[in-house]
């Protein structure tokens, strides 16, 4: 997912696996996955 552009990491670029993800970033990151399947 990361090497796709769905996830891009924090502001500072950092990727952090372990950590927890808000439901703003789980939004986010559906977002971008549904615009590489086209379903924007």
């Amino acid at each position: 997912m990361l090497s796709s552009g769905i996830v891009i990491g924090d502001n500072e670029g950092n990727f952090r696996p372990h950590q927890t993800a808000t439901r703003a970033e789980m939004a986010i990151m559906l977002s971008r996955l549904l615009g590489k399947l086209g379903y924007t």
